[in-house]
């Protein structure tokens, strides 16, 4: 990715190409976080192709919504793993890969979240792969886990986003990216909609992720539309 944004960065300084004249191609059209992350951190904008104005495409709030996720249910290896490598816990892919060989010895297979736990607990074969410093950051990252999975129960999603957005310095540091107001916005955006939803008799974060994913489904539809139909 790297050699990508080199190149694309010689186009626009050493040849003039507008950057808007520059098209990337990817094997998905959507859950390019770490490309588009990896692009931001070099000052180049980017549009995808398609819900160019949808804030729930955004960078920043797809990772709050794998965050979400990872709250409902930390059995979901792919948003467990987006979140762990997010800005918010910066996990390296050596690290991830470290801590993807703790298996227990007498399980056929196991999700990633379970192999955490083998690793706090070092029960794995593989234990000594878990250095000192890879120990500590796995023991706040369940920690926080942890507390939010807690503090759901008893709270608004409204106030289980903001708290997220606080613990982590999230809402900050997307402040302090390229374009740092407008993806302010699109968090304020995500969590004022998970207020409404609570607001408009629907309950739970179950069935806002649910509510989500069903508008991720259906782009034509709106969040409005698509909460008149949830259950």
């Amino acid at each position: 990715m790297r050699l990508v944004i080199k190149e694309i960065l010689k186009l626009h300084q050493e040849e003039g190409v507008a950057f808007k004249e520059i098209a990337l191609l990817t094997s998905s059209r959507s859950r390019n976080d770490q490309i588009l992350l990896a692009l931001s951190e070099y000052g180049i904008p980017v549009k995808t192709d398609g819900e160019q104005n949808n804030y729930l495409q955004s960078l920043e709030v797809q990772v709050m919504l794998d965050t979400l996720r990872v709250i409902h249910n930390p059995l979901q290896d792919y948003a467990l793993v987006a979140l762990m490598k997010s800005p918010m816990f910066g996990f390296d892919e050596d690290e991830l890969a470290r801590l993807s060989l703790q298996k227990a010895e007498n399980k056929v297979h196991e999700n990633l979240y379970e192999k955490l736990v083998n690793a706090q607990k070092m029960v794995s074969s593989q234990k000594v792969l878990i250095h000192s410093a890879l120990a500590e950051k796995l023991k706040q990252f369940m920690d926080i886990l942890a507390s939010w999975r807690l503090y759901t129960k008893t709270h608004s999603l409204y106030d289980l986003i903001w708290k997220i957005y606080n613990d982590r310095f999230y809402y900050d540091y997307v402040g302090a990216l390229p374009n740092g107001p407008a993806r302010q916005a699109n968090l304020y955006a995500l969590a004022l909609r998970a207020d409404q939803f609570e607001k408009s008799n629907f309950k739970g974060l179950s069935r806002f992720i649910r509510m989500i994913d069903q508008v991720f489904r259906s782009p034509a539809r709106s969040l409005a539309s698509v909460a008149s139909r949830t259950t």
